[in-house]
């Protein structure tokens, strides 16, 4: 995870209104932008309102392995 183009490890890092967050999640990448912080502990609507997705993209990351391609000596 990301804010602001730094790494961020932990998940309780706070965030401020105009911050950029990007949050690996399984192959995909998602990026938001946090337009408001929240007052309460609310319903899904409530919090989908608070930021706004910049993009989401396939992450280019290579696989865990890699086929080891012989080539046939004749």
């Amino acid at each position: 995870m990301a804010v602001n183009g730094v790494a961020v490890n932990k998940a309780n890092h706070a965030v401020r209104a105009g911050d950029i967050v990007v949050v690996p999640q399984s192959g995909w990448q998602l990026t938001v932008r946090v337009v408001a912080l929240g007052v309460r502990r609310g319903p899904a609507s409530e919090a989908q309102a608070l930021f706004e997705e910049a993009e989401v993209r396939r992450r280019a990351e290579r696989p865990a392995w890699e086929p080891l391609l012989l080539a046939d000596e004749d």
